[in-house]
């Protein structure tokens, strides 16, 4: 192989790779759209049946506006304290969204009388709020203790960490959502 057939190939190879990020970039944004659009109307609807949903609403919206806000300032200008801070409060928005989903859930189990529903949700809350503390833990170490190779290294792990359990934490979200669906058809 000629050093021209390799450069050719590494560039194919290259854009094609660039295609695929963006094409699997779109769908990961058109997906979570979607997912946001029907966390909105679900969360609206069951507010007509617990209030405690229209606080979830509530801070659905505000993460919502300030990931938007965030990301517009962080396009125009490039400020990596602006980017920790605003992502640190639309996490702890999104926190508060759940926990009030999960609350609007357990009021509901209450009175159909399900404790298992209402044991469940303490459960993942506890779940929820020990990921997002090492998340939010895991960003803040270098602003403490400096950046530098010992600590940028220890926050990677810690993030890897709380990205995996975030993952799992998610999964039982889920399965809990499904479950109160359930709970609530039958009743």
């Amino acid at each position: 192989v000629t050093v021209a057939a390799y450069q050719t190939n590494s560039a194919d190879a290259l854009v094609a790779g660039g295609i695929g990020t963006v094409i699997f970039g779109l769908a990961g944004g058109v997906l979570a759209l979607i997912g946001l659009i029907f966390l909105l109307i679900g969360t609206k609807r069951a507010s007509i049946d617990e209030p405690v949903f229209n606080n979830a609403f509530m801070f659905i919206i505000l993460s919502l506006v300030l990931t938007v806000a965030s990301t517009i300032i962080s396009s125009i200008w490039a400020t990596g304290i602006w980017d920790n801070v605003s992502t640190t409060v639309a996490n702890i928005f999104s926190v508060f969204a759940m926990i009030y989903i999960i609350n609007g859930i357990q009021n509901l189990a209450s009175k159909l009388d399900r404790p298992d529903m209402v044991t469940m949700g303490n459960t993942y809350m506890i779940l929820m709020i020990i990921v997002y503390a090492i998340q939010i833990i895991a960003r803040i170490i270098p602003a403490f203790f400096g950046a530098n190779a010992t600590t940028s290294t220890a926050a990677g792990v810690l993030s890897l960490v709380a990205e995996i359990f975030a993952l799992v934490v998610y999964i039982i979200y889920l399965i809990y959502l499904g479950k109160a669906k359930k709970m609530l058809k039958e009743s």
